[in-house]
């Protein structure tokens, strides 16, 4: 007969470690390597999560040159919706304090009939949501208004519109101002999100003053060269990563329109360097199992870059890191796409092993 285990929590003991790890597993007898299997990825503290991310679609209305991704107006589809209740309901079971969830694209207005079915599942389980958008939907501010009321009263609170040289060639900016206007209207917290590829510019040029207080400015003078931004000149100055920022910034379950699940935008979605599962062939626990058990994302997490490092070269000594540029999750994704990276998947499973054979030595000794 199989056994259906639960969500169970598991203390662990490494120093001061303590882990709660989430298992869901058919067993039929506890043996000890299963046992052991279960203390396998034990790090100092736990994988948080702190956001659910809808990555709804890869259709845009925009071509923009900065994008990280390659979406455009050729793409199609959206995420299949059908099975959306079950892994919210699921993830709140194994993720109970995680109550905040994103909708990001392509251009998720584009697909505003899923994302108002995702949003009604959401509230349901107590989310609080926020979007991010180009403003192309501020040219009808009365519909826009509409559809931003009946998002907030399913738990949206924060509108993100993009707004810079690159994004105006697509979308006119006083519509997109106009769509930033409305959800401020609305009640809604808004930031413009900016990515000038040479300083002296500000979104803030697209805006009369008396607004420029009541919105939240992200401005950044610098873009990534990931996706589609690869083919822009390199003109803009090189990021240098400090040791304190060589940690990975936040985890979120990103849910792709394909199924794929990343624990973050890995800087770029399209690369598909960072995939920990697919809904549409795994349950929602066994997506989150892969995720939390992650040696290499605790490791990021909460020793950062430079330990892995010192980590995988105890297993194999040649290895290096990427150059130290632009952020640490772009250092992420470039050594997860070298050839090399079979050291570093290797060099976590030896290390998990080493972790798991000292946690059933402490607890035979307890």
């Amino acid at each position: 007969m199989t056994v259906l285990v639960p969500p169970v929590i598991l203390t662990l003991h490494e120093g001061y470690c303590r882990i709660c790890f989430i298992i869901w597993k058919e067993v039929t007898t506890i043996t000890l390597i299963d046992e052991l299997q279960l203390t396998e990825t034990s790090l100092r503290g736990h994988v948080r999560i702190q956001d659910l991310v809808f990555s709804l679609t890869r259709q845009c209305n925009a071509f923009c040159d900065i994008c990280c991704n390659d979406d455009g107006p050729s793409k199609r589809g959206a995420i299949d919706i059908s099975g959306v209740r079950q892994w919210i309901h699921d993830f709140s079971e194994y993720v109970p304090y995680c109550k905040t969830a994103g909708f990001t694209g392509g251009e998720v207005f584009l697909r505003y009939d899923e994302m108002l079915e995702v949003h009604k599942h959401l509230h349901d389980y107590g989310f609080l949501t926020s979007i991010t958008t180009n403003g192309f939907w501020g040219n009808n501010p009365e519909l826009a208004r509409r559809r931003l009321e009946e998002l907030k009263s399913l738990g949206l609170v924060e509108v993100a519109v993009s707004m810079d040289e690159s994004h105006s060639v697509w979308v006119n900016p006083k519509h997109a101002a106009t769509a930033a206007k409305t959800a401020l209207e609305a009640g809604l917290a808004v930031s413009i999100t900016s990515n000038f590829t040479s300083p002296g510019k500000s979104a803030k040029d697209y805006f009369e003053p008396e607004w420029h207080d009541r919105l939240l400015w992200d401005e950044n003078y610098y873009v990534l060269p990931v996706g589609r931004a690869k083919q822009l000149p390199r003109l803009v100055q090189t990021r240098i990563p400090r040791d304190d920022q060589l940690f990975c910034p936040r985890v979120q379950m990103v849910i792709q329109p394909n199924g794929d699940v990343d624990p973050c935008c890995s800087v770029c979605l399209d690369d598909g360097v960072f995939v920990v599962g697919n809904l549409y062939r795994q349950t929602m626990p066994e997506v989150l199992t892969n995720m939390l058990g992650d040696v290499y994302l605790k490791v990021i997490t909460h020793r950062g870059l430079g330990e892995l490092e010192q980590i995988v070269q105890r297993f194999h000594p040649q290895w290096r890191l990427p150059p130290r540029e632009h952020s640490v999750c772009h250092m992420c994704n470039a050594l997860r796409s070298r050839p090399d990276f079979w050291m570093v998947e290797d060099a976590m499973r030896q290390y998990g092993m080493e972790i798991l054979l000292n946690n059933w030595s402490a607890g035979k000794a307890v």
